[in-house]
């Protein structure tokens, strides 16, 4: 995780975790198509305050949709410990992870 902290914490967190779970729902839904293939990959931004939060959420293509939530849900369980209230940070499993920051780190 990032070693800074945002100034509001519990609203930070609150808003960052609604996103990463929204970002979930996204990426294991099994309309979220490229052609036939699942995508499994959901990213996405959010205003929290005066700051934007960027975010992505992302499992493996050996998963299917609902292994892909349930390794998700599993990862987004520990933002608590790795990422309280810190300005970016990511967990990373071995079928599963997700980031996020106050600036994009994707490329469209």
């Amino acid at each position: 995780s990032n070693p800074n902290n945002m100034s509001d914490r519990g609203l930070f967190n609150k808003e960052t975790s609604a996103l990463l779970e929204k970002l979930a729902y996204k990426a294991s839904d099994r309309n979220n198509l490229d052609g036939k293939q699942l995508v499994l990959y959901a990213a996405g931004e959010k205003r929290i305050g005066t700051k934007k939060v960027y975010a992505m959420v992302q499992c493996t293509k050996d998963l299917i949709f609902t292994k892909c939530f349930e390794c998700l849900e599993g990862i987004l369980r520990k933002f608590p410990q790795c990422c309280d209230g810190k300005r970016g940070g990511r967990v990373f499993s071995t079928s599963c992870n997700f980031r996020y920051e106050l600036y994009p780190f994707l490329r469209n």
